[in-house]
């Protein structure tokens, strides 16, 4: 976790990934390839997909449908502890192996898959945005601002004009 948190605050591709990711076109302005950061973040999950496949693979019987739970587990864990937050979703899957380890000592693994999603909806209700997440910040986006030649998305982001001047003013400048 410490390996993922500090990779996209202290590495240049790190940097180069949280920019493409928030805006790929200011990204490709900027000088930043965006497609080979984006093959770069897919062999990067690949890569660990892989490893924790490895690690699982011993403990259980190789299948196809092998990984399901152990998916839905980890997004969980990911929705605990706050998308974005790479100290939280660690908070929140050693919490849900706690609360799996418990529910399994005291009350047997019949219950144990219902105490752990119920939990997830208890910890969701009572925190939203997960245990150490944020809440997200709305932009406003009007398409107008890269084109004013476009009429039809100007105006819907501005008023018509009254007068006659404006309007001759305003078509001739969307003819130009």
């Amino acid at each position: 976790a410490a390996g993922l948190h500090l990779f996209p605050q202290r590495t240049r591709h790190g940097v180069a990934m949280l920019a493409v990711v928030q805006n790929p076109s200011a990204a490709k302005l900027m000088g930043i390839a965006v497609g080979r950061v984006i093959a770069v973040s897919y062999a990067v999950s690949a890569v660990l997909a892989g490893i924790a496949a490895l690690l699982i693979a011993p403990l259980f019987n190789v299948s196809s449908e092998m990984g399901t739970l152990f998916g839905i587990k980890a997004f969980a864990a990911a929705i605990i502890g706050g998308l974005g937050s790479a100290w939280g979703v660690m908070l929140a899957g050693l919490c849900l192996g706690l609360i799996e380890v418990l529910a399994t000592a005291y009350l047997g693994s019949v219950y144990t898959q219902i105490i752990t999603f119920a939990s997830v909806i208890l910890i969701l209700v009572v925190m939203p945005y997960g245990l150490l997440g944020r809440a997200g910040v709305k932009k406003v986006w009007c398409p107008a601002q890269l084109s004013l030649q476009a009429s039809s998305l100007w105006r819907l982001c501005w008023p018509m004009p009254r007068s006659r001047t404006a309007i001759r003013f305003f078509s001739s400048r969307r003819s130009r």
